[in-house]
């Protein structure tokens, strides 16, 4: 389980495929992708259930046949952060990366003048003769 999961916080659906195979099906829908939610609940609802799975404030159905209400796993979901926690997370990156000023630009090296009496060259190969 991911350590941001914990009942009361807010989270987005990420993946909203059905999920086949479990011999039932929620009365009130499957939570939606984009979609806002609040964990009212983790653990295992089901004897089948090898997980934790959430249930959620905004989305309650039905007992089963068991009495239980279903779960959703936390695969379906990923936390809901603030814009000011993206910029923050994104500032920290910007950090490791090291500034302009850091970095050495070819034209900024010094020049270093080449002796006098040095003999003006091309930089071409001398021709034979």
């Amino acid at each position: 389980m991911s350590a941001w999961a914990k009942v009361g916080v807010k989270c987005v659906c990420v993946d909203d495929a059905p999920d086949t195979g479990r011999g039932h099906e929620p009365m009130n829908g499957y939570p939606a992708k984009g979609e806002i939610y609040t964990i009212a609940a983790i653990g295992r609802f089901h004897p089948f259930c090898d997980a934790d799975l959430f249930q959620l404030v905004e989305l309650t159905n039905p007992a089963q046949a068991d009495g239980r209400d279903c779960g959703w796993s936390p695969d379906r979901f990923r936390p809901l952060t603030s814009q000011s926690d993206d910029i923050a997370l994104i500032k920290s990156l910007l950090l490791t990366v090291p500034a302009l000023h850091e970095r050495v630009v070819p034209s900024e090296l010094p020049l270093v003048p080449a002796p006098v009496d040095a003999p003006i060259s091309s930089g071409l190969p001398a021709k034979a003769s």
